[in-house]
């Protein structure tokens, strides 16, 4: 009659094993952040290197964005928080756009891969197949989430003839829980990565080379640029569906549009730019043709 909880980045494999997946911590209400435990978790934190710290009204805003930008993420919210006694939460903010060199522990204790936040990422990198490895920094080439469709157009495995299909590649990095997949309220599934996660494969696809930088970016802006043509009657898009679709994807397609500019792929460009008028005024970013 025994039971075992076991903590792992992948299931066993056992048959009798019944998954439970642990998610990152809620993301904060912003009328009683108090309340939210990844703020507790930060202020808990905070006070152990400075014992006056708490949640006021002058830093909840910035506390409500470090966490939220943090994606919940107890190890990075706790690094975070280990600088409270060298910088507010106004200055913490700002600097989460070099959040590698930010969280670490100036004195760590305990694993060296919890000293910092890049460790944490560096040895489960490790432990990915070299084809892993390149599907996770390919990743990085899509803004806002993708589908399952965008994964078998954009990841490229093709040099690792060993490995499996795309798809199943990333499911088991789903299983990682590097790949985040959320159930669509209209149906079907959408995945995503966390913002740390994003930074780091965004990091590890620059490592690989210009040629692979671009090979991703070009493929995701021609899998973008042919968007309309499946959004069509013919496979079962209404209107609405087909608006519902556009808004989903709005992410993409602007970064496709932007890379086409920057690199001059007219063929992506000529298609993707139907939609430039309807993004400029639905995006906050301007697309500006030179």
């Amino acid at each position: 009659d025994a039971r075992f909880v076991v903590t792992s980045q992948l299931p066993l494999g056992l048959q009798l094993e019944q998954r439970m997946h642990l998610s990152p911590l809620p993301a904060p209400d912003q009328h009683a952040p108090e309340d939210n435990p990844a703020i507790q978790l930060f202020v808990d934190r905070a006070k152990r290197v400075q014992a006056s710290f708490a949640c006021t009204p002058d830093n909840r805003a910035d506390l409500v964005a470090i966490v939220t930008e943090l994606d919940g993420l107890p190890l990075a919210i706790e690094l975070a928080a280990g600088r409270s006694h060298l910088m507010s939460p106004a200055i913490l903010r700002t600097k989460l756009a070099d959040r590698f060199r930010l969280l670490r522990r100036p004195k760590a204790a305990g694993h060296a891969r919890h000293e910092t936040l890049r460790a944490a990422l560096d040895w489960s990198w490790s432990l990915l197949t070299p084809w892993e490895q390149s599907a996770l920094a390919q990743c990085s080439v899509f803004e806002g989430g993708f589908d399952w469709e965008a994964v078998e157009a954009v990841i490229d495995l093709s040099p690792w003839p060993e490995a499996d299909w795309s798809v199943d590649v990333i499911a088991g990095l789903v299983d990682r829980s590097l790949v985040r997949v959320e159930e669509m309220s209209q149906g079907g599934t959408r995945l995503s990565l966390l913002m740390s996660v994003a930074a780091y494969a965004d990091h590890r696809l620059v490592e690989m080379g210009e040629d692979h930088v671009q090979g991703a970016q070009k493929r995701h802006a021609a899998h973008y640029a042919l968007a309309s043509a499946r959004w069509t009657v013919a496979n079962g898009y209404t209107q609405a569906s087909r608006r519902m679709a556009l808004q989903s994807e709005i992410e993409n397609l602007v970064i496709a549009v932007e890379r086409s500019i920057q690199y001059h792929w007219i063929e992506s460009l000529e298609v993707v730019s139907t939609y430039s008028i309807s993004l400029s005024h639905q995006h906050s970013r301007k697309i500006k043709y030179e």
